[in-house]
């Protein structure tokens, strides 16, 4: 069995976790998700850990690969209460 190098074994994680969140933020199974980040590395002429590195990214900038992470702003959602419904007499 060969070794693998620390980078490699650090390659392989990102391109695992890339796949997930993709598939999470876009409804894909873990073979659609794969495919997609293999079509945009050869869409794109890099390697399939730069495409994973681009969907782990801030700012992912590929329509297919889009979707935001959420902005840590320190605050906390709460429920809205919303305004009772009028009764007309």
């Amino acid at each position: 069995m060969a070794h693998r190098s620390p980078e490699d074994l650090q390659d392989r994680r990102d391109i695992h976790r890339a796949q997930v969140l993709l598939g999470l933020a876009s409804g894909l199974t873990d073979v659609e998700s794969a495919e997609a980040l293999r079509r945009r590395a050869a869409v794109e002429s890099v390697s399939l850990h730069a495409a994973a590195l681009a969907v782990l990214s801030d700012s992912p900038v590929d329509d297919e690969l889009a979707f935001r992470r959420p902005v840590r702003t320190g605050r906390h959602l709460s429920a809205v209460a919303s305004s009772p419904p009028r009764h007309d007499p």
